[in-house]
């Protein structure tokens, strides 16, 4: 229990990612939530494997056969440039917490806390703020931020069916969608703030989510849907002036609140893979989604964008597993390391916006503890509209999962 607390509190206190196209896009910056998605590309909906319990396909819940826990967590570098200039971030941004627990005939149950997207950025400049008569000027701080995410609770259900073949599963996820814009001038000699605007946008959004998946001899076959429904949009406004007195100087400042209720429909979203394993040594698997951003729709301020300017966005990932003597009760450590690589190519919101990555890593066998996961993430982010910004990153993922076989398993963990 106390390890669970734990991962908890480290979700709650560390930052996001960071991108200025980010800023643009309903749902901010997504990426693969496990450690073993994470180092094949971001694949997983046709696997049967524990460790991601139901973070790409509910179904895999049910072909789970044993107790499962795992986390995920990603470190973040990312360089903006925007012409000639660029600025670099670095943040640590877990991703994902799960939980599996096999229930015999009933199937098995799983929850687990997951970022589904998140954003972060911010900005300031100097500048003055002079007097009339141009005799005198107030050092100026003009700063923006960002900060958003969409986090969920998921409670999920599955169980195998005709031999083992087929595994269904269904989950609720309880959604929490955040969004703060915070826009002021500070005047630095005066001491107060002017021009202070700052805005956050609240929902708590339900979505249900069903899957399928089967197993055909070498072949996998997998599908996922997710259905969130429209809510009420909550929105806080915190506005300040200040006053001016008769030499046209900051003395005091006023203050406004302002709380509305707006409807929000964010886009629902489907996952379709395969998979082939070749051997117990090496398996294969590509998977394929589709966000239907036509479909989002709010009449909320600095949330709504013009027809068109949203589409819906596709993305294609392919990744591959390899372990060099997976049964030898001999072999030496190494050659138990599960060696993983893949490509992704995911299309964003914005039309035109897109991003290309690469990945390899590892899983690291603890013995009965369970694997130690890491992997790289080299990749770049473009668009067409905004060609004067370049954004290149390198992700590493890293995790551990592990678990206790309460009966015997019906497949192996990639």
């Amino acid at each position: 229990m106390k390890k669970i607390v734990l991962i908890l509190v480290i979700f709650a206190i560390t930052a996001f990612s960071q991108s200025l196209l980010g800023v643009r896009y309903p749902a901010g910056i997504s990426y693969p939530l496990s450690t073993t998605s994470a180092r094949m590309g971001g694949v997983g909906t046709a696997l049967r494997e524990p460790y991601l319990v139901g973070s790409l396909n509910p179904a895999n819940i049910g072909s789970i056969n044993q107790s499962v826990y795992t986390l995920s967590a990603n470190a973040d570098y990312v360089r903006v440039k925007e012409n000639e200039d660029y600025v670099d971030f670095a943040r640590f941004s877990p991703s994902f917490v799960g939980f599996a627990f096999p229930l015999g005939k009933a199937g098995t149950f799983a929850a687990s806390f997951k970022q589904n997207g998140s954003n972060s950025y911010s900005y300031e400049a100097r500048d003055q703020l002079r007097h009339t008569d141009g005799t005198d000027s107030i050092p100026m701080l003009r700063k923006f931020e960002n900060v958003f995410s969409f986090s969920a609770w998921e409670f999920g259900w599955g169980m195998e069916l005709f031999r083992r073949r087929i595994a269904i599963g269904a989950a609720f996820q309880a959604g929490q969608y955040k969004n703060r814009f915070h826009r002021s001038d500070i005047l630095e000699r005066a001491g107060v703030s002017s021009g202070l605007d700052s805005v956050y946008f609240s929902q708590s959004n339900p979505a249900v989510r069903g899957g399928i998946s089967g197993q055909f001899g070498q072949l996998g076959i997998g599908f996922s849907l997710t259905y969130p429904f429209m809510q009420d949009l909550e929105m806080h406004r915190s506005v300040r002036r200040v006053t001016m007195d008769r030499n046209n100087f900051p003395v005091s400042r006023e203050s406004a609140t302002f709380n509305e209720t707006y409807r929000l429909q964010l886009p629902p979203s489907g996952n379709i893979g395969t998979s082939w394993e070749f051997s117990n040594k090496l398996i294969t698997a590509a998977d394929f989604s589709l966000t239907l951003w036509d479909n989002y729709s709010t009449n909320a301020p600095l949330l709504t964008y013009e027809d068109g300017e949203l589409s819906n966005a596709f993305s294609a990932s392919t990744g591959i597993r390899f372990i060099p003597q997976p049964t030898l009760l001999s072999s030496r450590y190494f050659q138990k390391v599960r060696y993983s690589g893949g490509l992704a190519y995911r299309q964003l919101p914005i039309d035109g916006d897109y991003e290309l990555s690469l990945s390899a890593g590892m899983g690291l066998p603890l013995g009965t503890r369970g694997s130690f996961d890491f992997s790289v993430e080299p990749g770049w982010r473009r668009s067409k509209n905004e060609n004067d910004i370049r954004e290149n990153f390198v992700r590493v993922n890293f995790g551990m999962s592990g678990g206790q076989v309460w009966r015997r398993a019906s497949s192996n963990i990639y």
